[in-house]
């Protein structure tokens, strides 16, 4: 079975990357899945942001993000 791509259907009301609501850990995901990782470090909302590597509620990992903001 292919799996499907998910996204983050949630992000928060007032932090923005690139014109998009900044996905952070406990943010929804397509498909009833939830950002599950997030920065220890970088926050917006006190949630930590979700970066490429961190991992969804179904087991897969965020494989895509902004081509040029970076956090730890």
């Amino acid at each position: 079975m292919e799996e499907r791509p998910h996204f983050c259907v949630s992000g928060s009301r007032d932090v923005f990357v690139n014109d998009k609501p900044i996905c952070r850990q406990g943010d929804s995901f397509s498909e009833e899945k939830i950002l599950t990782e997030g920065s220890k470090i970088v926050f917006a909302n006190g949630y930590g942001v979700g970066r490429v590597g961190d991992l969804v509620s179904c087991g897969s990992k965020v494989v895509r993000g902004s081509p040029n903001v970076f956090c730890s």
